[in-house]
């Protein structure tokens, strides 16, 4: 008997109504689809819209238990959840556009600090046997380099000298030589020092 009583309610149709707001707008044959603390949703032949219940008669208010209070809870919840889902979304859009900026870094790393590793960015240049070498950029030659067919030039990297912070490097001990792809975030403090700072976005 409960059981079937159950499935009657479930089955029992949800009936329209009508609404009018103390403006004066009215909503005709509307079914409460959903009732939250400030107002109801309802759904028309014209769509789905949310009323607020300021906008409504007491009586209707009455009808819903509105309480201001929790109407007020419920509104800051909503902007607090706004606020924080904007901020990600503009952490993300700003991220993305760093990223573009990338550049291939050849690093050596001089310590493992927390969150990353302080380095070397190494110069990158060609150098040919008998003859001088002719420098140039990690991002010139691509990042990576190694001896032409034929016994020709050799791409070899050498310390510059400076140190930088690049944040995210994980897998990585001192000495080790590695090739990344990382992007210019400002400056840092580590140990006292105040470096260049980049982050990391993948390993090349």
């Amino acid at each position: 008997m409960k059981i079937l009583t159950i499935l009657l309610i479930c089955i029992t149709p949800v009936l329209a109504d009508d609404f009018k707001t103390i403006n004066g707008k009215e909503y005709k044959n509307a079914t409460v689809s959903r009732v939250e603390p400030d107002g109801i949703v309802l759904r028309t032949k014209s769509g789905i819209t949310k009323v607020y219940f300021t906008e409504l008669a007491k009586e209707v208010q009455e009808r819903f238990n509105y309480d201001p209070g929790k109407a007020a809870q419920f509104n800051a919840a909503e902007q607090a959840a706004l606020t924080q889902s904007n901020a990600s979304a503009a952490q993300q859009e700003k991220r993305q556009a760093a990223e573009k900026q990338a550049q291939a870094l050849h690093l050596l790393i001089k310590e493992v600090v927390p969150n990353g590793v302080l380095a070397d960015p190494m110069k990158a240049g060609y150098v040919d046997r008998g003859s001088s070498t002719r420098a140039s950029s990690a991002a010139e030659v691509g990042g990576g380099g190694g001896v032409y067919a034929g016994g020709g030039p050799v791409l070899k990297y050498s310390p510059s000298g400076t140190t930088i912070f690049v944040r995210g490097v994980t897998g990585a001990t001192e000495g080790d030589e590695v090739s990344v792809q990382a992007y210019p975030d400002g400056t840092d403090t580590i140990a006292g020092k105040t470096l260049d700072k980049w982050v990391f976005v993948r390993r090349l």
